[in-house]
């Protein structure tokens, strides 16, 4: 038998055939191929799994969202604290954060903050750390919002952060205290802005732009203006500052945003203008400001005109959408977020995935749409998904299971697998 003596002397095995004797735990091994796949993704394609196996909050996930933290990618570090977050009761685990370093670490509570993931508490955890960088502080009071700070303490955090040399913590502090009633201060960074060298302007309004999108800031419009006004910034940040005015929702804002599209020498800024318009559910009477010759911006001053006058927009969003641009897609899309008719909201949707149908340049917004639908239209499902899953073109298949796999209705696991078979 193989546990018989035998005369004849024996080697020693060596690590190679020692392994063949130990049984492997399949959980560990699963965890060590999918990190190993991870690891060996230059491509990018590791973060768009990773997000997919987010999406299934599966707690036996945890191990390898774990393990994931110690990646040499900064993106699926990221990635891996917040799907713990997401399967965490209480949310992110602020003492996670220490192994991050601060640039990591401020995209990481920005996605979290928008994702609701940071409670007041981990916030005020947060704040303690001791090498907080001021950027870190204030995005963490935009996100915390009076549940952080109370006005007193918000007006010592911004007087403490305007000492900073950096012109673009100044700037950024200065509007801060000036949203708080203390304009002193504003003034002054905006006289500074024009000698300062033409990249530190271009950070200063790219961050200023930043926050103005994210948190309406009225007291930013005279900056966004004149950075707006500054001919030597790149044209991207120059249309940043006009979509952050026109976030504060006031009459110099909009004042501003219309102004620029009149001034404006390209058909290309005035349709992105026009659909910032469209996005930020503006309402104004005259849109002939956005409206040249070009077809495209017919139609978006058509769509704006008709938002702003209260009649049926449903023909004008699904010319927005048979356009098949994709700005003229997200002003179709917006429409669908800002209105409460769920029958304009169901003929925009169909008439997006059939375009998609014919178009795979539209298949990402078919995900959303169906992924918006599973979130809040069970209901209005089934027709979509047997017309994708109908279709010759196995690739619509997978577009409908991605937006299924990112709704959290209990029901759409089970209405899932109606296609895996």
């Amino acid at each position: 038998g193989p546990f018989c003596s035998s005369s004849a002397p024996t080697a020693a095995p060596t690590a190679a055939t020692a392994q063949t004797y130990i049984e492997p735990d399949p959980l560990a091994s699963s965890i060590t191929a999918i990190e190993t796949a991870f690891r060996t993704s230059p491509d990018g394609s590791a973060h768009t799994v990773l997000l997919a196996l987010r999406q299934l909050r599966d707690p036996a996930m945890t191990p390898i969202f774990k393990r994931l933290l110690d990646s040499d990618d900064p993106a699926i570090r990221i990635d891996a604290i917040l799907a713990l977050a997401e399967l965490d009761e209480k949310g992110l685990d602020p003492f996670l954060l220490r192994n991050f370093d601060p640039k990591e670490r401020l995209v990481a509570l920005l996605a979290g903050i928008d994702l609701d993931l940071i409670r007041s508490e981990e916030l005020q955890v947060i704040l303690g750390f001791d090498d907080l960088t001021d950027v870190e502080r204030i995005n963490l009071f935009i996100g915390g919002g009076d549940a952080l700070l109370s006005a007193k303490a918000a007006r010592q955090l911004f007087l403490e952060i305007h000492d900073s040399e950096n012109i673009t913590t100044r700037a950024i502090a200065a509007v801060f205290l000036a949203e708080l009633g203390d304009d002193a201060r504003l003034n002054a960074v905006m006289e500074a802005i024009p000698d300062l060298s033409m990249a530190r302007r271009e950070y200063l309004a790219a961050a200023i732009s930043d926050l103005g999108s994210r948190h309406p800031l009225p007291s930013a419009v005279p900056m966004l203006a004149m950075l707006h006004g500054d001919d030597a910034l790149s044209r991207g940040t120059r249309l940043a500052t006009i979509d952050a005015a026109l976030n504060s929702r006031s009459r110099r804002g909009i004042d501003l945003w219309r102004q620029a599209a009149a001034s404006s020498s390209t058909s290309g800024d005035r349709m992105r203008l026009g659909i910032m318009g469209i996005k930020r559910d503006i309402r104004l009477d005259d849109w002939s400001a956005f409206r040249d010759e070009r077809l495209f911006n017919k139609l978006i001053a058509q769509t704006g005109e008709a938002v702003s006058a209260g009649r049926d927009i449903r023909p004008a969003a699904i010319a927005l959408v048979k356009a098949r641009n994709p700005f003229l897609m997200e002003g179709a899309l917006a429409i669908v977020d800002n209105c409460a008719d769920p029958s304009l909201k169901g003929a925009i949707r169909r008439e997006i995935i059939d375009v998609a149908m014919e178009d795979e340049r539209v298949r990402a917004v078919a995900v959303r749409v169906i992924t918006d639908m599973a979130a809040e239209d069970y209901e209005g499902l089934p027709e979509i998904m047997e017309a994708l899953h109908a279709a010759e073109d196995n690739n619509l298949g997978e577009v409908a299971m991605l937006g299924l796999l990112n709704g959290d209705d209990p029901r759409l696991g089970e209405y899932a697998g109606r296609y895996l078979d």
